[in-house]
């Protein structure tokens, strides 16, 4: 084979032989197909999640907007206490609504990013939680009080 010929190309098209008649494209609108219906969840869920967004922005811009006249109606330090309380909360809220909700996207497209499944979840642990402590045994009794005896001796204090 002389460099820059291929021989698995066409000779008279200089093409890859694909056993169809010369301008036909169906193959490449048949891979163009799979490729967008591969992609749909992502886009879809990129959708959702920007439709999110723009609702939180949208409803944050509202808050801010609305904040003079809720000022003008506090007569005194408490109303505005109350009136900056509820700003806050309801941001909080606004926040964590739309962060579940494009979690809740991601989610539904990219399911191997979800985290631990049900077959996880039986093997995750709580580490904080007491309920399955069991009292220690004679032998870890009796090491632990063994540590202390050594820990004494050489001047140390035992943990």
């Amino acid at each position: 084979m002389t460099r820059g010929t291929n021989s698995t190309l066409d000779p008279r098209t200089n093409a890859l032989p694909t056993g169809l008649p010369p301008g036909d494209t169906t193959p490449a609108w048949a891979l163009l197909s799979q490729s967008l219906a591969a992609a749909e969840p992502v886009v879809r869920s990129a959708t959702r999640v920007n439709l999110a967004c723009s609702t939180l922005v949208a409803q944050r811009m509202r808050a801010w907007r609305d904040i003079p006249a809720t000022l003008a109606a506090c007569r005194t330090p408490i109303d505005l206490m109350q009136a900056q309380f509820a700003f806050w909360q309801t941001a909080a809220r606004h926040y964590t609504e739309t962060s579940q909700s494009c979690a809740s996207a991601w989610q539904s497209a990219l399911p191997f990013v979800a985290g631990p499944g049900p077959a996880m979840a039986e093997h995750v642990r709580d580490y904080l939680d007491m309920s399955g402590a069991t009292a220690p045994t004679a032998e870890q009794q009796s090491r632990e009080a063994d540590h202390g005896r050594d820990a004494e001796k050489s001047g140390r204090r035992a943990a």
